[in-house]
């Protein structure tokens, strides 16, 4: 080959922030971490729900209340204002059905996620080896920090909101950035290599 052809082919240039970029996205399985988007369409049909047993409770009273008036029973004046009071015992029922439904189906999602999260940071964790670079591109994110040290304590019982914004924000500011210093870089390699 002459020195022409040479100059022509240059070696591939190693882009070490896609990498770390794709090491990211294969480690955490970010298509997996998708608990926020779940557990947000969930809590819109859990407020769907409360609203409608605030609307049966409101309406059972109601017919008893109309009944009586009807019968006679009851004074129209009484009837009137019962049928106002009965509105805040139909909105604290409503509200506290809400809140355990949603509390009901939120939980098998948080524990699909916890049980994805143990697995990915295991006994020895994962997020911690990055620290380099969470110090460098989240250095003031306080969710992040806490993430960062349960990790390095080994403890899979991370909130897995925190773990996912924290992944999510990493991710994110790394695919912003034009480049990272070499020595962030290097560092995270060896921490990586550890395992």
């Amino acid at each position: 080959m002459s020195a022409a052809e040479q100059q022509g082919k240059k070696a591939p240039r190693r882009r070490p922030r896609r990498e770390l970029l794709r090491l990211i996205e294969r480690r955490f399985e970010l298509e997996h971490l998708d608990y926020l988007r779940r557990i947000r369409s969930e809590r819109s049909r859990t407020k769907l729900s409360g609203v409608m047993a605030a609307g049966a409770f409101y309406t059972v009273f109601f017919v008893a209340g109309f009944t009586a008036w009807k019968f006679g029973a009851v004074p129209p004046e009484l009837f009137g204002k019962l049928s106002w009071v009965m509105m805040i015992p139909a909105t604290v029922f409503g509200v506290t059905y809400w809140l355990i439904a949603g509390n009901r189906r939120e939980y098998p999602l948080r524990q699909q996620a916890r049980d994805h999260i143990a697995g990915i940071e295991g006994a020895t964790g994962l997020l911690w080896r990055l620290e380099p670079l969470v110090q460098a591109l989240l250095a003031q994110d306080m969710v992040a920090q806490r993430a960062l040290e349960q990790s390095r304590r080994g403890s899979a019982a991370i909130d897995p909101e925190d773990y996912i914004v924290t992944i999510e924000a990493l991710h994110q500011a790394l695919a912003a950035q034009d480049a990272v210093a070499s020595q962030i870089l290097q560092a995270v390699e060896e921490a990586l290599a550890q395992q």
